[in-house]
């Protein structure tokens, strides 16, 4: 029965890892826009980066803008995880006078035996 529950516990943390991983990333990209501040002096400056070494305009776009991608997705995880730590953190607290109050139960029981 523990395993069962083990693998539950694990199927149900993974599906809130992609679940909130998704809606961070949606967050954040609603923020990475032209009109904020940095992405467009970072979208300049990584294109010329990649530019200055070989790429021609059109690939070094395509590597800027898989660039930018990547620093949101890292970030999105990040956010996710943190998510996840904190609802399992709360879980715990929550859970935690119903063990003192089984592992109660069960000495009681077992000082009348």
């Amino acid at each position: 029965m523990r395993r069962i529950g083990g693998h539950l516990a694990f199927a149900l943390v993974g599906t809130q890892v992609i679940h909130r991983t998704a809606v961070h990333e949606q967050a954040l990209a609603s923020y990475t826009t032209l009109e904020a501040i940095g992405v467009a002096s970072s979208l300049s400056n990584l294109t010329a980066y990649f530019t200055n070494q070989g790429f021609s305009l059109t690939i070094a776009q395509g590597y800027t803008m898989n660039f930018i991608h990547q620093i949101v997705s890292n970030q999105a995880s990040m956010l996710a995880y943190r998510d996840i730590f904190a609802m399992l953190a709360l879980l715990f607290l929550c859970g935690s006078p119903l063990l003192w109050l089984l592992g109660r139960h069960h000495r009681d029981k077992q000082a009348t035996i």
